[in-house]
């Protein structure tokens, strides 16, 4: 799907995706090139996963008719490298990463406060260096850098405050000049963000795996849940290579 500035889509649509599998959660040899714990990397089959989910929200897009689609991720290295490879799929080669979307910032999912996560111990140009393949870095990665100092007092956060931070995040985007001038939003976060989306449509999936998959559609003045936390769609299993 190609960019364009006109677009034939009546509908507007807002997509939020895990990210795909975590480089330190698999056995064996390949467990040896994680380069920091404490904010990991993908996987080779979660760098699959996530073509693959941006090959899904392709179809979806053009079955719809949208063209004009903004990326937000979480700045944590694996989410980052998920919205990268959705956004070499979908032909939307920018990502923006937004502190809104982070972890759950307890541990063990969040091992230190925001501001030493990688992005900012490193900064952007260093980090996508470190963490994207010459070919990735041809995707426009920019961050935020926002709610950063707020965020950082928070941690350890509370389980009510990371529900409400997604939930208020997911609120401002719906509402924001990014939704008004695209025809879709991705947001490309963790599995507890996940579950804080279909919460709040009132989806009923317990789905947990990588690279799972909402979707939800405005009608008139309402959002209506399309697709809740899917991910049978990776049963295609392209294996690329």
């Amino acid at each position: 799907m190609e960019e364009s500035s006109e677009s034939s889509c009546k509908g507007k649509y807002f997509c939020i995706i895990r990210h795909g599998e975590r480089l330190d959660y698999v056995d064996g040899e390949e467990k040896k090139d994680i380069v920091e714990i404490s904010d990991p990397g993908l996987s080779k089959e979660g760098h699959r996963q996530a073509r693959v989910g941006g090959e899904y929200i392709s179809e979806f897009c053009a079955s719809k008719g949208a063209k004009r689609v903004k990326i937000l991720a979480s700045p944590c290295v694996r989410t980052t490298q998920t919205a990268v490879q959705i956004a070499k799929a979908i032909g939307t080669l920018s990502v923006t990463l937004d502190n809104r979307f982070v972890e759950w910032m307890k541990k063990p999912w969040f091992l230190k406060p925001l501001d030493e996560i990688e992005i900012n111990a490193l900064g952007i140009d260093n980090f996508k260096l470190k963490y994207l393949s010459e070919e990735d870095q041809e995707v426009t990665v920019a961050y935020l850098d926002n709610h950063t100092e707020e965020l950082k007092e928070k941690y350890p956060e509370k389980m009510n405050s990371a529900t409400n931070r997604y939930k208020d995040a997911i609120d401002e985007v719906l509402e924001s000049a990014e939704m008004a001038d695209n025809d879709m939003v991705i947001v490309v976060t963790h599995l507890f963000g996940l579950e804080c989306f279909s919460e709040k449509f009132h989806g009923e999936s317990a789905n947990k795996d990588y690279c799972a998959t909402s979707i939800v559609e405005k009608e008139e003045e309402e959002w209506r849940l399309l697709v809740d936390c899917e991910s049978h769609w990776m049963g295609k299993e392209k294996k690329i290579n």
